[in-house]
């Protein structure tokens, strides 16, 4: 089998306004990707912000508040997001630890950079 298309270009766009959105409203962004994980099969844009480990509600309506705000400046239709279609986690979250690892690409870094490994001190 080979390979399909997770997301068109328009989600793809979409996406990265609300990341380069999302920071100005008091929600960080340490890593994103596009993956397709669920049982359901559908994808999903999994954001990692360190801001859901200190605040976690508080984090999730700023998130909310900077969709709704951003929503309406979306006017192809299909460049508009899917708020059920994004899943926002910290990094303390085994699948955080896990994201971070495994990841393909960490944003902010120029929208997409090869991730490096965290360095430890030397004893």
């Amino acid at each position: 089998m080979g390979p399909t298309t997770l997301v068109s270009r328009d989600q793809i766009e979409g996406g990265e306004d609300l990341l380069k959105f999302l920071p100005s409203r008091g929600v960080p962004i340490t890593a994103a990707v596009w993956a397709q994980t669920e049982g359901d099969g559908q994808p999903y844009l999994y954001i990692l912000s360190p801001e859901v480990d200190v605040a976690p509600s508080a984090a999730m309506r700023r998130f909310v508040d900077a969709f709704r705000e951003l929503e309406p400046t979306w006017a192809d239709p299909f460049r508009r997001l899917d708020a059920f279609a994004i899943k926002l986690f910290g990094p303390s979250e085994a699948r955080g630890q896990t994201f971070l690892r495994d990841a393909a690409y960490v944003y902010p870094a120029s929208l997409f950079t090869a991730p490096t490994a965290p360095t430890s001190p030397s004893a």
